[in-house]
């Protein structure tokens, strides 16, 4: 997928992707099942735009039962249980390297550090609709590596996948990337900077 740079339009963190800043970025294909079959029960898509200062995620979850969504004020590792959207990021491009970003419908944010601290501060929101829900990811790139920050020609490995969890039935684990390992930088599609 490509980024597009984020321009004079402005960004809020609200979990509402509504900002003339998104229309211009490309919207991801659907997530997917794990051996690439289309989602059964509900669908994902995002964007990726960025400036010298962030790279910021917009993510739309498509749910046709929202009041049954699993979700509580939980942190940590215990979001796992709940619906929620994991986001793996490999910035340097090997595959090897990673940090994992995650949230549920309450915009609850998780961090789990491998070791890297450029991403701490990052910011997520989420919000609630009558067809599913709805993200926003703002992630600081100023402590990272200058040749590995943001800018026209560089690329990363990211994945975003989902956990639908719901009162009416057995969970589905989706992603934009099919991974057997949702934790896995192994499996991980480009992203493309513009």
């Amino acid at each position: 997928i490509k980024a597009t740079q984020r321009g004079e339009a402005s960004i809020t963190i609200d979990g509402m992707p509504d900002e003339k800043a998104w229309e211009a970025a490309p919207l991801s294909s659907d997530f997917t099942q794990n051996d690439g079959q289309p989602a059964t029960k509900a669908a994902g898509r995002f964007k990726v735009i960025y400036d010298d200062q962030a790279v910021y995620l917009a993510v739309w979850c498509d749910e046709p039962n929202v009041d049954g969504i699993q979700a509580s004020r939980v942190a940590g590792w215990r979001i796992q249980y709940l619906d929620h959207l994991l986001l793996v990021i490999d910035e340097s491009g090997t595959r090897s390297e990673k940090t994992i970003l995650a949230t549920t419908i309450h915009g609850q944010a998780a961090m789990f550090d491998f070791g890297h601290q450029w991403h701490k501060g990052y910011e997520v929101k989420a919000a609630k609709h009558e067809s599913g829900w709805t993200a926003e990811f703002r992630i600081p790139t100023a402590k990272l590596d200058e040749t590995l920050k943001p800018r026209p020609g560089t690329r990363w490995n990211i994945n975003l996948s989902r956990l639908r969890a719901n009162k009416d039935g057995k969970p589905e684990s989706t992603a934009w990337h099919p991974s057997l390992e949702m934790f896995s930088p192994r499996y991980t599609g480009e992203l493309f900077f513009e």
